[in-house]
This record gives structure tokens, sequence and C-alpha cells, in this order.
């Protein structure tokens, strides 16, 4: 029998019933057996035993039960297990570069689903007992990454601290920088846009991310680091949201500059040469500041996490002839 798995809310599913979220996801569930299932104990929220009528707020963490009351022929299939060899774990490892009894941060790679989907067989939720070091329990996830993008994400070491950033995640009490590489130059140097967008179901297995005034609002500042003619722009931003592919989706209809590598929202015509430049998607959570309590002695801690640039935005980075020892983050408008 396979093992349960763990979900993460995000923004669009916030303040959804938790029975109404699980239909969408297992339309051939009835009612009355969900309720059983939360009478048991065997769908939790962050741990605790729930009631379907539960309100969801972005970060909590859904345990689905192996099965789900699905029949054989309407099961999904099940996902290939990773054999978890030494080779492999000295690989997950490598990624790591934060870690103490609360918390662990590791640069995602690019291309490496966070969790388990429609058409993927490999994604970090089943490599979390590699990440496992001296604890009793596996890390948890307490936030997400898209499949292309890389950089810091973070990883919960106890039921406490997955609480502690479940919330910090939700009241927005934390600070991300992302960089990204655009084909065009924004028309301003700097500034914030404020678009708002909506999750719009298209099919059973596929969503849509269309711009609409009736939309959740999605806000995020950027600034050009360096540019290369009218070409190329090295982006610093910072989101105040976190949408679904809000920071793809600003860059590309409101800045009419796509990021490189990103086939979904190419939604311009640029004729740009991109020889010279690393395949993929250009886009990397660069940093994370937070300030959490450690549970160990009830202080404050600071965090200030940052993940270096993978092989092939560093590619592109050489082509170009930019700084890579920028470090400088600022972003003007984020104070106005």
């Amino acid at each position: 029998m396979s093992e349960a798995i763990s979900v993460l809310v995000t923004n669009e599913d916030t303040d959804v019933r938790l029975d109404r979220w699980l239909r969408r996801r297992y339309p051939n569930v009835h009612q009355g057996r969900l309720e059983k299932l939360f009478r048991t104990g065997q769908i939790r929220v962050d741990g605790h035993r729930v009631k379907g009528s539960l309100r969801l707020v972005s970060g909590n963490s859904i345990r689905i039960p192996p099965i789900l009351g699905l029949s054989e022929k309407t099961r999904p299939p099940k996902t290939k297990k990773i054999a978890l060899n030494s080779e492999k774990v000295s690989l997950v490892r490598k990624w790591v570069i934060f870690k103490n009894n609360d918390i662990l941060a590791i640069n995602k790679p690019s291309g490496l689903a966070v969790q388990g989907g429609t058409g993927i067989r490999e994604h970090l939720d089943l490599m979390l007992d590699a990440l496992r070091f001296d604890a009793e329990e596996r890390p948890r996830l307490v936030h997400r990454l898209d499949r292309d993008t890389s950089g810091v994400l973070l990883l919960a070491r106890t039921i406490s601290s997955a609480r502690e950033l479940a919330k910090i995640f939700r009241e927005k009490e934390l600070c991300k920088t992302y960089w990204a590489l655009t084909a065009g130059v924004p028309a301003q140097k700097e500034g914030r846009i404020d678009i708002a967008l909506l999750k719009k179901k298209i099919s059973k297995i596929k969503d849509e991310i269309v711009i609409t005034k009736d939309g959740m609002n999605a806000i995020t500042d950027y600034k050009i680091v360096e540019r290369v003619g009218n070409s190329f722009a090295w982006l610093s931003l910072r989101p105040h949201t976190g949408r679904t592919h809000q920071i793809r989706i600003h860059c590309a209809a409101s800045l009419n500059c796509p990021i490189v590598g990103d086939k979904k929202y190419n939604l311009c015509d640029n004729e740009i040469d991109f020889t010279g430049l690393g395949d993929g998607l250009h886009l990397h959570s660069r940093s994370l500041q937070l300030s959490y309590t450690s549970e160990g002695n009830n202080k404050k801690t600071w965090l200030d996490l940052v993940a270096p640039i993978p092989e092939h935005m560093s590619q592109s980075w050489e082509y170009l002839g930019f700084d890579k020892n920028y470090t400088q983050d600022n972003i003007s408008v984020l104070d106005t």
C-alpha cells in the first residue's frame, strides 16, 4: 500500500472549505466517506484532527491518506518510489545551504518538482528521508517553488517549527528576493507591478492562470540590476503576494519582458538572439529573510538565506558579462 502524502495549501485556496477542497481533487469520493476519514483522523491539517468545515489558509499542510476511498478503477497511478541509495542521499544533501535543529534550507534544483502531480514521477517530497539527518522524522514542506524555478526552499524539522513557519508565510512576515533574466528591458529602471491573477480550471487536471480585475491581488516590486542594450535585463524582484506563476506572468504581461526559457508565458514577439545562453527557465529564488522563534531557547533567530544561481543561469551570466559578485538587492519602492 502507498504511503500518506502531505499537500501544502497555497494562497489560491485560502478560505476554501476543506471538504470542498478534497472533493475538487477526488471527485469520486462522497461526503459520507470524507466524514468517516475526518472522524478517524486519517485526514489531518497541520497534524491535527479536523472537520470538513475547516476553512483553509495558505501554509496549511493537509495529510492525504493512501487510498482516500477511491475504487481500484479510479485510484490514481502509484508514484514510482525513489531508491534512496547512498549516491542519491549524497546528492540531495549537497543541496543543503542551512541546517539547525528547527529548520533546513536547500537550494532546489531547476526541473525538480516539489510535490507529485500528473505526469510527475520524481519530486522532492519523495526524497525528504535523505534530509532527516539525526531527526526522528523527515522534514516537512512549508512552501513551494515552481518545478523549473530554482533556489531557496525552507523545510521544517519539527511540528512546532512547521506551524510557526506556516504562520510566517501566511502573514507574510518575511522577505523573498528572486533573480530573473528577461528577454527585453523594462521601460522603467524600477517599479511595482500590481495586476490581479485568477486560477481558472479548464479541465479536470489542468488549470490556467489569467489576468483579470476580478482575480486575487498580486503585487511584485522589481529593479534592473544590469542590462545588455535592449536585449536582456537582469531583474531583482520581490513579490508581496504568492500567486501561482506570479513573477512569470508579471514580467511577460506587464513589463513585456518574458523570462528567458519560459515557454508558457512568452507572450511577446521580441526578436532576440539567445545564442550562448544556458537552457532552462532563468528564474531563481535568490534569498529569503525571516525571524523565527527557536524551539530550544524561545529566542528570536534571524535568518538571511542565500542560494547560488544554478549552472544554466551561471552560464548566461558569464556570457552576458554580469557581475557574479553582486549582493545588493535593495529595492526602493518597497519602502513607499
